[in-house]
């Protein structure tokens, strides 16, 4: 072999290497690039069938409690398709009254392929934790205050309408079938924005989005809820963006636009119902304040709209009636500056 036959010769291993190490960094940043599953991406509900030793499931009251083996039976490419998940309880109030069946994550295997649930590791499950009518109706509600928070920003948890059959794996018998919906797990919210989850404790106000910041405090003051706090995190999460913090607020039932039975006020905000409104809301500048109360009036045909179709027909039509003169009231208070003035600009907290 010649000098220039080897040099040709080097060149191309090296050049072959190069192309190898460049399409092995191609082949991880594709694996690691998030790819959203198209459970998030479909409004038609869900069937999902769940197997699971209720006994078991019903005595945990931890939060969280052990993993508890179950079966998840769903559609797939050529027919149903059963998968082995895990279940284990979570949340704080609900976790005590619950005796139908307790909110729970639900965890997947890897065996999802060819199924909707690809690229998807788990969920929150919401679904009618005891019996009566009145609790499959709070759940759908619940389910629209979601819906309502994804109009206004893509920084809130996705949800998925389920419509959920619940099996004895002890017993083999159906437990019942009912509505239910899916909350997209903080991990995978921070990972589809590009951001980080934080173990935020503390705030400091310039660490967090202005607009964000504002939106999470008037969108509660519209539903009413209170059962969360900026100061102790309590039903509040945080993920950084590019540097910029973003809190997100979950977990709705009970805010004061469901009403639910066991719903009841913290006795230290001064309220005796939860219906009533008080802004929890941080300071913010009050031009954001101001551009975010136009975006919400703006935006009020559809918020209505929200109750009116066939979601809000699950909840039923007294339900979405006074859901929708409860949403009459709120606007009727942005309508009044003095109102807002009094009752949101000289009631928000300084963030610490």
């Amino acid at each position: 072999m010649n000098v220039i036959t080897r040099s040709l010769a080097l060149i191309l291993g090296i050049a072959s290497l190069a192309a190898a190490q460049k399409s092995d960094s191609a082949k991880k940043e594709k694996k690691d690039k998030y790819t959203s599953s198209k459970f998030w991406q479909s409004t038609t509900p869900f069937e999902m069938t769940v197997a699971v030793n209720l006994k078991l499931l019903q005595k945990d009251k931890g939060d969280p409690g052990p993993w508890r083996e179950a079966s998840v039976t769903i559609a797939g490419d050529s027919g149903p398709k059963t998968l082995p998940a895990r279940l284990r309880t979570r949340g704080r109030s609900r976790l005590k009254i619950c005796d139908r069946f307790p909110p729970v994550w639900v965890d997947f295997g890897k065996d999802v392929k060819g199924t909707e649930l690809r690229h998807l590791n788990r969920f929150k499950l919401v679904s009618p934790c005891k019996y009566g009518t009145d609790y499959d109706r709070y759940v759908v509600a619940e389910y629209n205050i979601y819906r309502i928070h994804a109009l206004f920003t893509p920084i809130s948890h996705r949800t998925r309408l389920i419509k959920l059959t619940v099996k004895d794996s002890a017993s083999g018998k159906e437990a019942f079938s009912k509505y239910a919906f899916a909350v997209e797990d903080i991990d995978e919210v921070a990972e589809r924005l590009e951001a980080q989850k934080l173990p935020v404790t503390g705030l400091v106000a310039t660490d967090l989005d202005p607009r964000q910041t504002a939106l999470m405090g008037l969108l509660q003051y519209m539903i009413a809820n209170t059962d969360f706090s900026f100061t102790a995190r309590h039903n509040l999460e945080f993920i950084n963006k590019s540097g910029v913090i973003y809190p997100i607020i979950f977990d709705y039932d009970q805010a004061g636009i469901i009403n639910t039975m066991y719903a009841t006020p913290d006795p230290s905000l001064g309220i005796q119902h939860v219906t009533d409104r008080v802004y929890r809301g941080l300071c913010v500048p009050i031009d954001t304040l101001k551009a975010v109360i136009a975006e919400l009036k703006a935006r009020r045909p559809q918020v209505e709209a929200l109750y009116k179709d066939d979601v809000a027909a699950l909840m039923g039509g007294a339900m979405a009636g006074s859901s929708l003169r409860f949403l009459a009231s709120f606007y009727s208070d942005l309508d009044n500056e003095k109102r807002v003035q009094k009752d949101i600009v000289e009631k928000c907290a300084p963030a610490r």
